[in-house]
């Protein structure tokens, strides 16, 4: 699995993508987790995600430059989708409002 993630038409500079199978919908197997680094993810062949229904957690963050620690672009994006079998591309737009609190 590999793909493209961007937030307000820009490459999430860094973070991760987790791919899980949506039990809701019968579908199993383990979940996949891959680094987002200059808005691309692979994962590795041996550990890649199922197809079928899935849900795909992203978090983003900027690259950090004099603090210790990453600063968040958005909470935690979640949705859900359907992995076709064999070799996929999956590219994610995190929608704008994904930054924005919720009420």
């Amino acid at each position: 699995m590999t793909g493209r993630v961007t937030f307000k038409g820009n490459p999430v500079p860094m973070g991760n993508v987790y791919i899980e199978p949506d039990a809701s919908q019968g579908n199993k197997g383990p979940q996949c987790r891959s680094s987002i680094i200059k808005g691309v993810f692979t994962s590795r062949p041996e550990f890649g995600s199922v197809s079928g229904p899935v849900t795909v957690d992203v978090e983003g963050s900027e690259q950090p430059s004099d603090k210790e620690f990453p600063v968040p672009l958005f909470p935690r994006y979640t949705f859900k989708t359907e992995i076709p079998k064999g070799k996929a591309t999956l590219d994610i737009v995190v929608p704008e409002d994904a930054g924005k609190p919720k009420r």
